[in-house]
């Protein structure tokens, strides 16, 4: 996928005049839903938050040194981490569909009463709508630091030239875009912004449940083995690209024979052998399409991601 719809965006985003900023608490679990408490804030002098917009389409869509060229290409997230990828999830997919509901909701309706400096934030967003080629775009970016900081060692100058520590806590707004959500569409720019869906917890849960569905299929010799490699370290995001089809495909004795020899994942009496890391580890990279035969030599290769072939 291209990367114009997200540069398009940065481009004509000081264009728009209505823009909307907010300060944002996450708050995580494992076990419940992530909550959302969205802060609204404005400038005293308008002009400054164009200004704010402008630096940032600056930054990020310049011919010369925008930070968008360094990004290769657009792909669907599969829980692979490459820093010249941007990823893309639609908003109603299980692994961020209730935490951005969640989270909509909060932006929707946000605090205007409460001292914004009395809270700790986990993040700040800035909302608005774009017109491009005479349609019309919502937009939200996502930045994933607390901006409320105090100052040390800083100081301005008083009458008599006297120096006066700045105590006071100061917002910070940085243009360093984590998320960009435009339309029904959810693009990373850095992994980062998996911390705004705790996406953590939901790729956890999805591999817990292939887990499960392997287990049903009774074709690995350890399952206990094979359940504590595949559920630590690493390895449950690589179940976001977890293939059923392929585990469908290895109900056949002969599909099992074929992989276990192109992929050298030994077979104890028709299963595959998960008494070891090692077999454990090759098993879930043929199942999560992290592994492919070499065309030429015809080695078995371990590969990021993998797309269709055009």
């Amino acid at each position: 996928m291209s990367i114009k719809t997200v540069r398009d965006i940065f481009e004509h985003c000081s264009e728009s005049k209505d823009w909307s900023f907010q300060l944002l608490t996450i708050k995580t679990s494992k076990d419940a839903d992530t909550f959302y408490v969205a802060k609204e804030i404005g400038f005293d002098k308008k002009e400054k938050g164009l200004e704010f917009l402008k630096n940032l389409s600056f930054i990020y869509s310049d011919s010369q040194k925008g930070k968008l060229n360094k990004k290769m290409e657009v792909l669907d997230y599969d829980g692979t981490a490459r820093e010249d990828i941007i990823y893309k999830i639609l908003t109603d997919d299980e692994v961020v569909a209730q935490e951005y509901k969640n989270l909509n909701g909060a932006i929707a309706d946000p605090d205007y009463e409460t001292d914004a400096l009395e809270f700790k934030y986990t993040a700040y967003d800035v909302i608005g709508k774009i017109s491009i080629n005479g349609e019309e775009h919502r937009v939200k970016f996502f930045f994933m630091h607390n901006p409320v900081t105090t100052l040390r060692n800083k100081y301005f100058f008083s009458e008599g030239n006297k120096l006066v520590e700045i105590s006071n806590k100061v917002i910070s707004l940085k243009t360093a875009v984590d998320v960009v959500i435009i339309d029904d569409a959810i693009y990373l720019l850095t992994l980062d912004g998996e911390k705004l869906f705790n996406m953590e917890r939901s790729y956890t849960n999805i591999c817990h449940k292939k887990i499960e569905y392997i287990k049903e299929k009774n074709m690995i010799s350890n399952f206990e083995q094979f359940y504590v490699i595949a559920s630590s370290g690493h390895n449950p995001r690589k179940f976001l690209s977890f293939s059923d089809e392929s585990l469908e495909a290895l109900k056949s004795k002969k599909k099992r024979e074929e992989i276990a020899k192109e992929f050298n994942i030994p077979l104890n009496q028709g299963k595959f052998n998960t008494e070891t890391k090692e077999n454990v580890d090759r098993l879930i990279k043929v199942l999560c399409k992290k592994a492919m035969t070499d065309p030429v030599l015809e080695l078995p290769m371990e590969v990021g991601s993998t797309k269709k072939w055009k």
